[in-house]
């Protein structure tokens, strides 16, 4: 009989507490001779000054992803503005701890690299390792000295390293440590990152992993929206009650969003044909859908144009919310993207893979990372998918 109690059993391994052997680094806590004010860091990043760079080494990334860890709303909310006050409430502790003031960007940087690493350690042990237990997984991320500050991320990670297993198992033919199937329909791709596995270059070196280094690489400038310091002062009308930032039990934490851990959205990509032995795939019909005159509108316009434009493009929009006219215009480009992805399948079933792959790798690539134009996206992907 299972000694767990249920409570335990229930949860992942890795919302389980750390072992007692497992040796977590020492960081600095809040100095209570230092004080900010949100007000007060507003005018220093709109000034500039006393601004600090983290260097290679530098063990304040630390530090910002233990901040980020006590702050869930970054982490458990899709799409996070840079300039929400969760941000600037982890820079300002990061001062209280540190006594040196980052600005957003190289908080955001701090955090990307930390997630990065995360995927590079986690892909090394499933792909190149061939270990697929998660407790052998969670077992050799303990070797790792910043593991327990960004372990909080594995959350988002789970239907990526369900997606990465997968591939391992069908890497080695299926034959795996523990013969454990993972079938498409159960996967969940709202939430988290699916990066092909081809794909290893995360913009950081990949330390391989005798090395028990930190794994975080040079916080270099990434690119994010500029951010206008007033933006805080705007959105935050008073500074919150610090006391909602001092929680450490991370997963007692009830989110704004509706997303729960719980509570996945099941996403069949293959949804509309069936796969025999002989690969041969048998497909359900799929009409053509017919624009509609927003969506002409739009189009001739180069893309999904702002809602006043579908507002002045709909004979009926004045009764329509136009964000939601915008959305329905966008199904129907997505409708016709499906009947041609269907299509290409059908006349070319050997050609299924490599279609999954760019389609979602491309779709998920401007989910995880900000660009400016079609362009920057596949410039990107290139590089990474050479």
């Amino acid at each position: 009989m299972s000694s767990e109690s249920p409570s335990t059993a229930s949860k992942e391994i890795w919302e389980l507490p750390l072992p007692g052997h497992v040796l977590i680094e020492k960081l600095p806590g809040i100095d209570p001779c230092r004080e900010m004010s949100l007000k007060e860091f507003n005018t220093i990043i709109k000034k500039k000054t006393n601004l600090y760079k983290p260097t290679k080494d530098d063990n304040i990334k630390v530090v910002v992803l233990d901040e980020i860890g006590k702050t869930p709303k970054i982490w458990m909310t899709k799409s996070l503005p840079q300039n929400d006050y969760s941000y600037a409430m982890v820079a300002i502790n990061v001062y209280k701890r540190t006594g040196k003031v980052l600005d957003l960007v190289a908080i955001s940087a701090a955090y990307k690299y930390g997630k990065d690493a995360l995927r590079t350690r986690m892909k090394t042990i499933m792909y190149k390792r061939n270990i697929l237990d998660p407790v052998l997984i969670e077992e050799e991320l303990w070797k790792w000295n910043i593991y327990p500050f960004i372990r909080f991320y594995r959350r988002n990670l789970a239907p990526w390293e369900q997606f990465m297993r997968k591939q391992a198992i069908e890497a080695q033919g299926g034959q795996t440590q523990n013969q454990q199937q993972f079938e498409e329909n159960s996967m969940d791709y709202g939430h988290g990152s699916m990066e092909p596995v081809e794909s290893t270059n995360y913009h950081m070196e990949e330390q391989p992993m005798k090395q028990e280094s930190d794994g975080l690489d040079d916080i270099i400038e990434v690119k994010a929206e500029k951010i206008d310091p007033s933006g805080f002062e705007m959105i935050v009308k008073h500074e919150p009650d610090s006391s909602s930032y001092g929680d450490n039990n991370m997963y007692n934490y009830a989110p704004q969003s509706s997303y729960s851990p719980q509570q996945h959205q099941h996403i069949n990509y293959s949804n509309g044909y069936q796969y025999s032995d002989q690969h041969q795939m048998h497909m359900n019909p799929m009409p053509m859908v017919q624009s509609s005159p927003a969506y002409k509108e739009q189009m001739s316009r180069g893309g999904v144009s702002s809602p006043s434009d579908v507002h002045s493009a709909s004979s009926s929009s004045s009764s329509v919310d136009p964000s939601s006219a915008a959305i329905k215009a966008f199904e129907n480009e997505i409708s016709q993207i499906s009947f041609q992805a269907l299509r290409i399948a059908r006349e070319n079933p050997e050609r299924i893979k490599l279609l999954r792959k760019v389609l979602f790798t491309a779709v998920l690539a401007v989910d995880d990372k900000e660009y400016n134009t079609a362009g920057e996206v596949f410039r990107d992907l290139g590089q990474r998918n050479p």
